[in-house]
């Protein structure tokens, strides 16, 4: 099963392009709360359009491996096309060719510009790992349960647009919630994690 999120455009805060430098304001910012949830027993994707441009731009899905005493589950996010994720360098998975995803907790300034421990990347993000074996662990600073901001690169015609999604993970459910989305429509503009400024 496959959800594709096309939001029509009178759910989504319209403004007009705005200066969006240094300090953006409400209306540099394209912002979108929804409630999209995926998990491994409904093995179902949800594809994001974030500019609403009609093309995906994000994939968010599950994957799991198994042997014969236990099994990883997995929870991911794909860029498509040439955007990019914020992931932190040598925290390769090679199971689900996967970069751990820096998460942010406060409004940290989202930019091209990014500390030495992380970088830009267009290979699939993980968000939170399960591993049921004869006691359930979880892996990775995403499956504490708490809402986390994951930050993202557009890239359009040449250009590159700065955002961020807010999702949370719920180790009861086993399950992985999308809440929210926003972006600085313009190039190069910078945004705040989990912020509309």
């Amino acid at each position: 099963m496959v959800f594709i999120l096309c939001v029509a455009s009178s759910c989504k805060k319209e403004a007009p392009e705005g200066g969006g430098g240094e300090n953006p304001t409400a209306e540099d910012i394209s912002y979108k709360e929804v409630n999209l949830t995926f998990d491994p027993m409904q093995n179902t994707s949800v594809f994001l359009d974030v500019d609403l441009n009609g093309s995906n731009d994000f994939q968010f899905y599950t994957d799991r491996f198994e042997t014969d005493i236990d099994q990883l589950e997995a929870f991911l996010v794909k860029p498509l096309g040439s955007n990019k994720v914020l992931v932190i360098k040598l925290t390769d998975n090679p199971l689900f060719d996967s970069k751990s995803l820096f998460s942010f907790n406060t409004p940290e300034t989202i930019t091209e510009n990014t500390p030495l421990e992380h970088a830009w990347n267009t290979k699939n993000g993980a968000l939170a790992l399960k591993h049921h074996s004869t006691s359930d662990t979880f892996i990775g600073r995403w499956s504490d349960g708490t809402p986390k901001t994951m930050a993202f690169q557009l890239s359009s015609s040449g250009k590159s647009y700065y955002g961020w999604i807010k999702l949370q993970y719920s180790r009861e459910n086993n399950a992985m919630s999308i809440l929210s989305y926003a972006y600085n429509k313009t190039s190069g503009g910078p945004i705040k994690a989990g912020s509309l400024e």
